[in-house]
């Protein structure tokens, strides 16, 4: 097992032992021009690896119920009723990866529209797709009450060959029931996305002075090209930096550099100004 790190902050836990790919994904605005995306050991001798990073922009209104003060980390994003292994939809504007679930060891019914074409979908624009298949129980209702963690929360109205979305927050994990209610026809669910808010809130970065210096420094000497990082995560820094634990901004204030054999001038890093010790 190891972590990703996101702008200095734990991102997720990868465990390689897993059968299967493993898909990390976070929406969040950043205050800088660049993001900083690291692999950190556990525990030694291990091998972090990536296969794959994708950075995509978003437009502020991308979900109607997501703030953008905050970081929205992707927990599941399923599509009910699909039986095939697709990832993505060319039709899928924001790029999001599907997860097909067919839950007939539930004793659900899959089903597929008798059309192709959406006459019109929510602000989230899921692809057109994702909703023409479904999951439903073979002797519910049509019209039905939806209930969120046993609390009544609305009744459902869908019209043909539109799409009908509700976003939700909640603290527990979530337990969504779909209640029959004065209808002949069962109720259906097509897909749901479901995000942990506030998972990597703000930035905190080590000063941009320190990391310009210390990166002339690496760029200097072959022996050093190997790090990758800064101060923070504090557990993950640089072995060869130590760091003030100053908020927001932590500073550089000692560099210990021997044993590696370095030979030659030292680069200019004079914009280094916390720097105490060499």
């Amino acid at each position: 097992m190891f972590h990703l790190e996101f702008n200095g902050k734990q991102w997720a836990a990868v465990s390689t032992s897993t059968v299967g790919p493993q898909h990390e994904e976070l929406i969040c605005t950043n205050p800088r021009e660049s993001i900083s995306v690291c692999l950190a050991w556990t525990q030694d001798g291990q091998s972090p690896f990536i296969s794959m990073l994708e950075l995509l922009p978003l437009p502020d209104g991308m979900y109607a119920n997501m703030s953008s003060d905050t970081s929205w980390r992707t927990l599941y994003r399923y599509m009910y009723g699909a039986t095939d292994s697709i990832l993505g939809y060319l039709q899928d504007k924001y790029n999001r990866g599907w997860q097909p679930r067919n839950e007939s060891d539930f004793g659900v019914m899959s089903l597929t529209a008798d059309f192709t074409l959406i006459i019109s979908t929510s602000v989230d624009y899921p692809p057109d797709p994702a909703l023409l298949h479904a999951i439903m129980v073979p002797s519910a209702e049509f019209e039905f009450p939806l209930y969120f963690q046993d609390v009544y929360f609305y009744t459902v109205r869908p019209q043909y060959r539109n799409c009908t979305s509700f976003g939700i927050q909640f603290i527990d994990d979530p337990a969504v029931y779909l209640i029959p209610n004065k209808s002949d026809l069962p109720p259906i669910i097509n897909s749901i996305e479901v995000y942990d808010s506030g998972y990597i809130h703000g930035y905190r970065a080590t000063s941009q002075d320190d990391v310009d210096g210390s990166k002339a420094i690496i760029d200097g000497f072959e022996q050093l090209q190997q790090w990758s990082g800064a101060c923070l995560p504090l557990s993950s820094s640089w072995q060869w930096l130590t760091c003030s634990e100053f908020y927001p901004t932590p500073n550089v204030t000692s560099m210990n550099l021997s044993g590696y054999g370095l030979q030659g001038h030292l680069p200019d890093f004079s914009q280094m100004r916390a720097l105490k010790t060499m």
